[in-house]
């Protein structure tokens, strides 16, 4: 979601992917201010196709994140040469924790303390879904529909990492809808009637493929009858 507390929208609706995928091995997720963040994530794409080492580029954003004192974070993910995760906030380079988060650490905390309570059945996951990934997806959702942090909210979109490549998913089990149909007669007035700020308030429907590694995602409102296509 992209906000600014100290303008009054009154629509928020996201604007960008807040994760990145640069290639079919390496995906970049940010947080703080957007025009830098991608700035700077498309300078690593560039580096990237030069065969730019990893660790080289790494070291770069984290220079960057020192540069612009906090204003921006980014989460590095990979599957080359080995699957891989770094954080770099604050000129910092964090390795090997099994907890990564970026911007507001209340959600972060929120979303764990959701996992550890998640004691539901498992067992009938298809061969291509874990119980990890699952309990993620699952937690994560529940957080921006409960409402309770002003500054979470947007589409819920994923991105997969595997050895097979990088995509973009609506959700971690890839859910299908039927065809979507915007209804041409879009009236102001009864959507000024739906609205009380803020895409938090709306509900939404997220829509893709049944396969994975298919990076094309929508969501719809049905407040407002609009449609986004990512």
């Amino acid at each position: 979601m992209l906000s600014n507390h100290r303008e009054p929208n009154h629509d928020v609706i996201p604007g960008q992917l807040k994760t990145v995928v640069v290639n079919q091995y390496i995906a970049i997720s940010f947080s703080g201010n957007v025009g830098q963040a991608l700035h700077y994530i498309r300078k690593s794409r560039y580096e990237i196709i030069k065969r730019t080492p990893l660790k080289n580029v790494i070291s770069n954003l984290s220079k960057i994140t020192s540069e612009l004192g906090g204003a921006v974070d980014f989460i590095v993910a990979s599957h080359f040469p080995n699957p891989t995760l770094y954080k770099i906030a604050n000129g910092k380079v964090f390795h090997g924790s099994d907890r990564y988060w970026l911007g507001n650490a209340e959600a972060a905390t929120l979303v764990q303390e959701e996992i550890y309570r998640d004691k539901s059945d498992y067992e009938t996951l298809p061969g291509y879904a874990t119980i990890e990934e699952d309990k993620l997806a699952y937690a994560f959702k529940k957080i921006i529909y409960q409402k309770s942090l002003p500054d979470i909210g947007g589409f819920a979109f994923y991105a997969l990492g595997s050895p097979y490549g990088y995509c973009y998913l609506p959700f971690s089990n890839a859910y299908a809808w039927d065809v979507i149909k915007l209804d041409d007669t879009f009236n102001e007035n009864e959507r000024r009637a739906y609205e009380k700020t803020g895409t938090t308030y709306y509900t939404y429907e997220t829509i893709g493929s049944r396969e994975r590694g298919v990076g094309v995602g929508g969501a719809y409102l049905s407040q407002n009858n609009i449609g986004f296509i990512y």
